[in-house]
């Protein structure tokens, strides 16, 4: 009788982690997806915040200003696409 439920036990475990490790690989790819959405917000020259900033500039009105730290982040990024060849002129 030990030796029947420890077999059943064992299985179990050994579901639930495979179970468990599916999970795990989902939320890896949940995250990639999420963090490749969120960086076409901040990365490139066309990137959204770039052309959002583009068109208050240009006076569109804004009702709430867009997030501090991705405006940021955008400038930077538009900085390291400045091949070095220019970046001396």
């Amino acid at each position: 009788e030990l030796a029947r439920r420890a077999e059943l036990f064992y299985n179990k475990l050994n579901s639930f982690i495979g179970s468990l490790q599916g999970v795990g690989n989902q939320l890896d790819k949940a995250k990639d997806s999420y963090e490749k959405a969120f960086s076409q917000l901040y990365s490139g020259r066309g990137n959204l915040i770039k052309q959002a900033a583009e068109f208050k500039d240009l006076g569109v009105m804004v009702q709430k200003e867009l997030p501090e730290e991705l405006v940021e982040k955008a400038k930077l990024e538009l900085v390291d696409d400045v091949p070095k060849s220019l970046e001396s002129n």
